[in-house]
């Protein structure tokens, strides 16, 4: 009984679920122009300035192999092995391919944002 006591303890509680999807990028377009110290003139600018630094994180990611911005985390490129899988349609196995990904890796200052 203790086992079962101690396992039952062991399991963490899944995290609350939020009510509201993740912002999409015409959404923080608006957030940024809508500052309090409007760094924007204009939406325009505002939208130019979002377009011009997801550029430049994915060109630091696809040169360097990651990126990272201290306080806010740390993109990193990462690969898949090879892998056996199902067609979930026929069920029968196929190889997957090996591929690269993106792994994102919160930082200490987000992380203490989020968990207020």
């Amino acid at each position: 009984m203790a086992k079962k006591a101690k396992k039952a303890a062991a399991k963490k509680k899944p995290a609350a679920k939020t009510k509201e999807r993740p912002a999409n990028k015409s959404e923080l377009v608006e957030l940024i122009f809508s500052a309090d110290n409007k760094p924007f003139d204009t939406k325009s600018q505002a939208e130019k300035a979002v377009d011009a630094v997801l550029k430049g994180m994915q060109r630091a990611i696809e040169s360097r192999g990651g990126l990272q911005i201290i306080g806010f985390g740390s993109f990193v490129v990462r690969l898949r092995k090879e892998r056996m899988g199902r067609n979930p349609r026929t069920r029968k196995e196929m190889v997957i391919p090996a591929s690269k990904t993106v792994n994102f890796r919160c930082g200490k200052a987000l992380k203490d944002a989020i968990n207020v």
